[in-house]
Order: structure tokens, then C-alpha cells, then sequence
């Protein structure tokens, strides 16, 4: 619990610190993998007040017909989402990450959970053991045939 404490702790820190400058809002678009219309272009897409995509492709020098393209790529796609969640839901997400610190520090159990799940220390795995049955086919067929006997049995039984 004191280590999960001062994890909790560091990071409230450093949101606080990022939060005092301005960068409290987590940034995960990866403009590194586009050029720097596509990158204007996920701006403007992502901007709330709609622009058409015709006046869009021209503020940026490209035809409609390449930013279609462009926005049908699963990677331009995420880019454009996740600048809109950071535009949109940025605005209170500074106080939903500090009350949610909060109760881990007070030792909710499940916001310690959902810490952990957030920052990766926690993944939830599933085993699954297939059963293998060995019985033959003719094993199989006799048990299918007791079944069909005491569901006759079953339905010769008269019902009050």
C-alpha cells in the first residue's frame, strides 16, 4: 500500500506540475507519422464549429479527394478521435484525474484497481483450458441413447 502511496504521489506531482503549465491534458497523437497537412488537416477536423471538408482541403492546400482518402486510413482516423476526446473532454479532465488519485490515496479499492489498469501495472489475463474428451464416437452414441431414454421415461410420467 505504501508503494502504490507514493506512485500515487509522484504522479499527482507531476500532474500538478504539468497542470500548472498548461499540459495537464495527456497528449497521444502521434504527429510524427503524418506530414504537416495531414497534421493541420487532423486540427481542423477535430476543431468543434464543422468546416467543410471542401473548405478544409483548400486551407490546406489539398484535393477533397485526398483528405477523404486520407480520413479513411485507421491511423488519420485515431488521430482525428483522440485530438477531439483531448479538445473535448480536456476541459474536466484535470479534476476527474485529481478526485480519482484522491480515493486511491484513501484506499478505495477500486480506484486502485482502475490506477492500476490506467497505468499499465495491471493487465487483466484469462486462462482458458480447453477440455478434451476422449470418449469414442460409439461411448458417446450410448450415453445420447440413455439421455433419449429418461427423457422418454420423462414424458410417459403423468403431470398433476
Amino acid at each position: 500500500m505504501a508503494n502504490l502511496r507514493n506512485r500515487v504521489n509522484e504522479d499527482v506531482a507531476r500532474y500538478e506540475c504539468q497542470r500548472a503549465n498548461g499540459n495537464a491534458v495527456p497528449r497521444r497523437i502521434a504527429t510524427g507519422n503524418f506530414n504537416e497537412q495531414q497534421t493541420l488537416a487532423i486540427e481542423l477536423l477535430a476543431v468543434k464549429g464543422r468546416r467543410s471538408l471542401g473548405t478544409i482541403a483548400a486551407q490546406i492546400g489539398v484535393d477533397v479527394r485526398t483528405l477523404n482518402r486520407w480520413r479513411q486510413e485507421p491511423s488519420f482516423k485515431e488521430a482525428v478521435i483522440d485530438k477531439s476526446k483531448n479538445e473535448y473532454l480536456g476541459a474536466g479532465l484535470p479534476e476527474v484525474f485529481a478526485k480519482h488519485l484522491e480515493l486511491a490515496i484513501a484506499g478505495n479499492v477500486k480506484a486502485i484497481e482502475l490506477y492500476y489498469k490506467v497505468t499499465g501495472l495491471f493487465v487483466e489475463k484469462k486462462e482458458i483450458h480447453p477440455v478434451i474428451d476422449d470418449r469414442s464416437n460409439e461411448a458417446i452414441e450410448r450415453d445420447i441413447d440413455k439421455l433419449d431414454a429418461l427423457l422418454d421415461e420423462i414424458d410417459k410420467e403423468p403431470i398433476h
